[in-house]
C-alpha cells in the first residue's frame, strides 16, 4: 500500500458513517467525486448508517478500495492496511513476538503503534535496559509522541535505590524498580498505569522487552506466574499489548511452555507469519 496508515475518523449524530469513509478515502487517495466503485459493492450503506444508531456496542469491518475499514459504536472508524500484522490480528489482546533480538524492530513499531499518535497510549515495560536509554533511543528514531506514554524499567538501578517515580525527556513519566526479581512490585505498577489511563478515551498498547531477559533474573515458574496474571490484566483493561521472545535464547521445551499464555503468536521467519488460538 502506497498510503500511511492508519487513518482515524469519527461520526456523530448528524454525519452518515457510509459517507465519511467515502470522503476519508477520496481525500487519501486523491480521487475526484464518483471516482471511486459503489460502496455498496462491499457494504449495504445504509445498514451501516442505522447502525450507527444502534444502542449497546458493535463493530463492522470491511475492505473498501485498497484499505481494511473498521466501524466501531463509540464513533470511531479506523482504515488500515489489510495486509498490516494488526489487521491480519484482528481483536486479540495478547500476542506473543517470537523473533530473534535486532530482528524484532520493525514488527514491535507496527503492534505497538495501531492508532495515530493523538489517539494512543503506550507503556513500554523493560527488563533488558535503563529506561534513560529507551527515551533516547526513541528520540533517536524520531517517533512521534502519543497522547499518553510512560515506562516501568525493572532493576534499573542507575537511577533507583528503592523504587521510584521520575520524569525523563520528553517529558515521559517512569516508574523505576531496583530490584531485577521483584515482580509483585512490576506487576502492580503496570497495574496502577493501566488504570489511570481508562479514564481518558485512548487505545492503550503495552509493548514488554522481555520475556527472555525476565527468565535471566528468575526461574520459569515466577515467569509463568507473572505472565499469567499480567495477561489476564491486559484482557480486563481492554489493553493491546505484545511481548518479545528470543527464540534463540530459548530452548523449545520453555516456549511450548509459555505459548498458551498468549491469543496469537506473530514469528519473523521472512513472511511475518501470524498464527493465532496459541
Amino acid at each position: 500500500m502506497d498510503y500511511e496508515t492508519p487513518y482515524y475518523l469519527t461520526f456523530d449524530d448528524e454525519g452518515l458513517p457510509s459517507v465519511q469513509v467515502i470522503q476519508a478515502i477520496a481525500s487519501i487517495v486523491g480521487a475526484g467525486h464518483g471516482e471511486l466503485s459503489p460502496l455498496q459493492s462491499v457494504i449495504d450503506p445504509d445498514a451501516l448508517n442505522q447502525m450507527a444508531h444502534t444502542e449497546g456496542e458493535w463493530s463492522l469491518s470491511f475492505e473498501y478500495e485498497g484499505f481494511h475499514v473498521s466501524v466501531h459504536s463509540d464513533g470511531q472508524i479506523l482504515l488500515r492496511d489489510p495486509e498490516s500484522v494488526h489487521t491480519r490480528l484482528g481483536n486479540v489482546s495478547n500476542v506473543l513476538l517470537l523473533a530473534p533480538e535486532g530482528d524484532d524492530n520493525e514488527l514491535c513499531t507496527d503492534l505497538q503503534f495501531t492508532h495515530p499518535p493523538d489517539r494512543e497510549n503506550i507503556l513500554t515495560v523493560t527488563v533488558d535496559q535503563a529506561a534513560d536509554e529507551t527515551v533516547n533511543e526513541w528520540h533517536a528514531e524520531g517517533l512521534e509522541m502519543r497522547a499518553q506514554r510512560k515506562i516501568v524499567s525493572l532493576g534499573d538501578f542507575a537511577r533507583s535505590a528503592g523504587t521510584q517515580s521520575v520524569t525523563l525527556p520528553g517529558p515521559i513519566e517512569a516508574d523505576l524498580i531496583a530490584d531485577d526479581q521483584d515482580l509483585d512490585t512490576l506487576h502492580e505498577r503496570i497495574a496502577s498505569s493501566l488504570s489511570a489511563w481508562q479514564s481518558n478515551p485512548h487505545l492503550t498498547t503495552l509493548c514488554f522487552r522481555s520475556i527472555d531477559e525476565l527468565l535471566t533474573k528468575t526461574d520459569l515458574d515466577s515467569t509463568f506466574s507473572f505472565l499469567y496474571s499480567l495477561t489476564k490484566l491486559v484482557h480486563d483493561s481492554e489493553t493491546v499489548a505484545h511481548y518479545h521472545l528470543d527464540p534463540l535464547a530459548c530452548d523449545d521445551d520453555v516456549i511450548n511452555i509459555l505459548t498458551p499464555l498468549f491469543d496469537a503468536i506473530v514469528s519473523e521467519d521472512g513472511d511475518r507469519t501470524v498464527s493465532t488460538g496459541a
